[in-house]
């Protein structure tokens, strides 16, 4: 089987609006944000659906989501503004 995959969309996010990151792995999984520079929320855990939605820091500039598990590998982006 493959390892799980992340993905975040919109690509790019915008700062102070919604995204949702898509996780193909186990539900339940929380998965870590680094934002930069660094801000709140620093998790968002996976429902059901492999979905979890976060609203993007207003002063947020970049986002590194990691799969703590080790499953996934990190996915990143930057953030407009």
């Amino acid at each position: 089987m493959p390892n799980p995959t992340i993905t975040i969309t919109p690509r790019p996010p915008t700062a102070g609006s919604k995204i949702t990151i898509k996780y193909s792995g186990t539900p339940g999984t929380k998965l870590t944000l680094d934002w930069d520079p660094a801000s709140e929320p620093s998790s968002a855990v996976v429902d059901e659906n492999g979905n979890a939605e976060v609203t993007v820091p207003a002063g947020a500039t970049s986002l590194i989501v990691d799969d703590p598990t080790g499953g996934a590998k990190p996915v990143s982006t930057m953030i407009q503004h």
